[in-house]
């Protein structure tokens, strides 16, 4: 049994105020990550939310390894991510799909399963159901070169996949996929979920974001703002939100004295956040921060 199988017990991802700058030299620092924490459990899979800029792709490439925090920390599984076993129990999606056009489906994935250190009948297995659930089946032999961005794109998804991670991140995972794919991969997802699989995943189709994930986290200048379900997310806050049709000014006025008579009071008005994408585009403006 691999050893990052064992390492069910801790919590899958746990990132601890990480700093990152580019830059420097003859240029200015530009602050990417700023205090970026975020801790994921097993069977947990968390969706990344923010404007472009705000962290999302940096935050990730730590979490992987491949890219080093100036500051703070990040275990994976219990273990740096860098660390060998770590890297077998990690499902990879970049926010590009960078493969190498000379190779066709069959062969990345074959590849991909000998360097995971899968057995050849395994390898065999994973691929060919990889191959079918995403249905590459009928282009598993052409170049990479050959295919479209969202076919390429499924590619990825399915190298992901590929080894049974115990985590999964993944940039912009669905970005130039069909709903086909779409629905392939959230099918997927799930299945892995529940089994114990946890995920970080960002994407600007905020419409995904609350199908897939169990918790949101809106990622502002590179620390993470605001985090919860939906729900808690969209709940306002212990106020009573009233829709009350047909009354004008002057009877508002009458509402809210009424409401001073019974002892409450008035202290504003708003429309209800009916969706993450209010609740986005009310924080980048900046109604909703604290």
């Amino acid at each position: 049994m691999p050893e990052h199988e064992k390492l069910d017990t801790v919590p899958t991802l746990v990132a601890r105020d990480l700093e990152r700058s580019y830059g420097g030299f003859l240029r200015r620092r530009t602050p990417a990550l700023r205090g970026f924490s975020l801790a994921v459990d097993p069977g947990v899979v968390v969706g990344l939310v923010g404007r472009n800029g705000s962290g999302k792709t940096t935050a990730l490439r730590c979490c992987l390894g491949i890219l080093r925090p100036h500051s703070g920390s990040v275990l994976v599984l219990g273990r740096n991510p860098r660390h060998p076993a770590t890297r077998l129990g990690i499902g990879f999606v970049p926010e590009r799909s960078d493969l190498h056009p000379l190779l066709t489906p069959l062969e990345c994935l074959r590849l991909h399963g000998r360097l995971l250190g899968l057995g050849r009948e395994e390898r065999r297995r994973q691929t060919a159901e990889l191959l079918s659930r995403l249905d590459l089946l009928s282009v598993q032999r052409r170049l990479l070169g050959k295919l479209s961005h969202g076919t390429v794109r499924r590619v990825s998804l399915a190298l992901a996949f590929l080894g049974h991670p115990h985590l999964l991140l993944l940039d912009e995972p669905l970005s130039g996929v069909d709903p086909e794919g779409v629905q392939a991969f959230r099918d997927l997802l799930s299945e892995h979920r529940s089994r114990g699989v946890s995920a970080v995943l960002s994407s600007h189709v905020l419409s995904d974001l609350p199908v897939m994930a169990d918790r949101l986290a809106l990622l502002h200048e590179g620390r993470i703002a605001l985090q919860g379900t939906l729900e808690e997310l969209l709940a306002p806050g212990g106020d009573l939100v009233l829709r009350v049709r047909g009354l004008g000014l002057a009877s508002t006025s009458q509402l809210a004295e009424k409401i001073r008579e019974l002892g409450g009071e008035l202290t504003g008005s708003r429309t209800h956040l009916d969706s993450l994408e209010d609740l986005y585009l009310r924080f980048v403006r900046g109604e909703d921060r604290s």
